[in-house]
């Protein structure tokens, strides 16, 4: 990804004055983006990149920014939208030196883990980056684009990590979905003999039928702590 210079002047006191504001500098770093990934097919309506073809609107804002420790705090936000309806908005948190490489690193984590789905679902599904998996369940059958289960903090074993995926997955193929394109988003966080915290959504609402299940689920102890996130793009048919 390239270094993206941010014009900064919109600091005061190391902290925005408002939030949501560098809805450009999203822009460009997501337009730099798809050029990266070989794509062109896209057009920047103000601070929108939209992709009719597939009917995609992007956008997005620097949510916040804090100092801390003499480091930066940013916090960003994703909005991408689908035949007019929101399909996830996302906000990820990163630390930097300094405010532009926080940021930097607030907008290769979305993109990782939230708009690379997408777009190997909806514009390139030859994208070999991205983990596509099919799963038939009662007759239906589910398609699953995700880059991966994604954690900070204790590293979980790989062997517990794919049992989480494939447990997701097979809920999820499980459950009776609304004909299109969803996204669904597990998020856990543990600290020490605690137990564990969960959040599992579709679309950005509760998916309580999956969570009730998965709430069961034993999830790995900790000394410290861990937080985990995977983000799917989901259809079934």
């Amino acid at each position: 990804m390239k270094y993206i210079v941010l014009v900064l002047a919109l600091l005061s006191s190391f902290a925005f004055a408002e939030r949501e504001q560098g809805h450009e500098y999203v822009a460009a770093f997501v337009s730099t983006w798809l050029q990266e990934h070989g794509y062109e097919s896209f057009k920047r309506e103000g601070n929108n990149i939209l992709i009719e073809s597939a009917d995609i609107k992007i956008s997005g804002a620097i949510y916040d920014v804090q100092e801390k420790d003499k480091n930066y705090l940013v916090e960003t936000r994703l909005t991408i939208e689908h035949k007019g309806k929101p399909l996830i908005t996302e906000f990820v948190s990163s630390f930097g030196p300094n405010p532009n490489e926080a940021f930097v690193n607030s907008l290769n984590n979305l993109c990782q883990t939230t708009l690379h789905p997408v777009y190997s679902r909806l514009i390139d599904n030859t994208d070999s980056h991205i983990v596509i998996k099919k799963l038939t369940k009662n007759g239906k059958k589910t398609t699953f684009h995700y880059s991966g289960f994604a954690a900070m903090g204790d590293a979980l074993a790989n062997e517990k990590v794919k049992e989480i995926e494939n447990l997701i997955l097979n809920e999820v193929a499980s459950s009776k979905l609304p004909p299109g394109v969803h996204s669904v988003k597990l998020v856990v966080a543990k600290v020490g003999k605690e137990s564990a915290q969960l959040m599992l959504a579709l679309n950005g609402q509760e998916f309580p039928m999956v969570s009730s299940r998965f709430s069961e689920f034993k999830w790995p102890s900790t000394e410290s702590y861990y937080f985990g996130k995977l983000f799917l793009v989901v259809s079934q048919v």
